[in-house]
């Protein structure tokens, strides 16, 4: 496991994997920029409640929140409120991209892990 971590090959294949799932997160932003409304007509999954509760965490954690954006179910609703809630479109970056980082190694070493104990390595 040490090796991986310390291969840059690793480092750059995880980099370059998160910074396009942030790319793809930026469709949320910015539906969320046109509004709550805009967001919950073009999203049915995102409920009035569910807006609200969003908005709630905002208010008490800020845009550090947008590091649990990487995971599943959560994402969505907390991209789209970044948006609505005005969050800055550089801190919206960097949060949702240390999030997917994050996400990413730790999926990479598990598979890895896995990988060793089916291959015998």
């Amino acid at each position: 496991m040490i090796g991986v971590l310390l291969d840059i090959r690793m480092w750059l294949l995880v980099l370059a994997i998160s910074a396009l799932g942030t790319v793809t997160t930026l469709a949320y932003y910015y539906l969320g920029k046109k509004g709550a409304k805009a967001v919950q007509q073009r999203v049915p999954q995102i409920t009035e409640e569910r807006w609200d509760r969003t908005e709630h965490l905002y208010e008490e954690y800020g845009s550090k929140l947008l590091f649990l954006s990487a995971l599943p179910g959560v994402g969505m609703v907390l991209q789209s409120a970044a948006g609505a809630l005005g969050v800055g479109l550089a801190v919206y970056v960097v949060w949702v991209l240390i999030g997917r980082l994050v996400r990413n190694w730790v999926l990479f070493l598990l598979f890895d892990q896995a990988l060793g104990l089916f291959v015998g390595r």
